[in-house]
């Protein structure tokens, strides 16, 4: 099948999966689930593995990992069964791992997107388990998203997921992040608010949000701090 052809079936059964519980099961039981996360490497192989020819051409083709991820997303969303499926499948580690780390900004979206979405319904994710051996590394990736590209151009959605994901991590686990992530997380809300603003106005909706989502995190970000104080 052309690279199109394969694109054109992901979306289709992507769009079908969406918010459809039966769809969704039977899917899941015709081993749809297991297929599709077979493919996620392909999406982010490690630099200088080998590959067929195929998966070089899919490892470079952004709308398809785009599509593979959408459909992914619509059939583990709202299913707590499916959820801890996709974990045992690797799922959510590939996620966190390579997803949100992926070259492409619309892979990172999606991945930080789904990862978040998930840990609001399954907050007892196995993944979160990986969380404190990857410390460092996700702290130094959120914070790079919620700063952004380092040219003028600012990506408020881009700032705004990995907010939104740092508060859903924070909640699930208080004491994750080490003492220096609070103040390097204002100061890249800081500059991030400050470039929205200049790119949208002063006062605007986008970049109010972005302080909005910051000042919950930084109040969990202080309790922590006070908690591990009085240890």
């Amino acid at each position: 099948r052309s690279p199109g052809t394969r694109r054109l079936v992901l979306w289709t059964l992507g769009v079908t999966v969406q918010n459809n519980p039966s769809v969704q099961a039977d899917l899941v039981g015709l081993g749809g689930l297991q297929r599709l996360a077979s493919r996620l490497p392909r999406c982010g192989a490690a630099a200088g593995a080998p590959a067929a020819a195929q998966d070089r051409e899919e490892a470079e083709d952004l709308q398809y990992c785009g599509k593979l991820l959408f459909t992914l997303s619509g059939l583990v969303k709202n299913n707590a069964t499916t959820q801890a499926s996709a974990t045992e499948l690797g799922v959510f580690d590939w996620l966190l791992r390579v997803g949100i780390t992926h070259s492409s900004v619309a892979v990172v979206k999606k991945s930080l997107g789904l990862l978040e979405t998930a840990l609001a319904q399954s907050p007892d994710l196995q993944v979160l388990e990986t969380l404190p051996h990857l410390r460092e590394e996700l702290a130094r990736t959120l914070l790079a998203h919620v700063r952004g590209p380092a040219a003028e151009r600012v990506d408020p959605d881009l700032a705004e997921k990995a907010l939104r994901l740092i508060n859903r991590i924070l909640s699930l686990r208080p004491m994750l992040f080490a003492p220096t992530f609070r103040p390097e997380l204002a100061a890249a809300v800081r500059d991030v608010t400050q470039r929205c603003e200049g790119a949208f106005g002063a006062g605007d909706e986008l970049c109010a949000g972005l302080a909005g989502l910051a000042g919950h995190a930084n109040l969990m970000l202080t309790a922590s701090d006070i908690a591990d104080e009085d240890l």
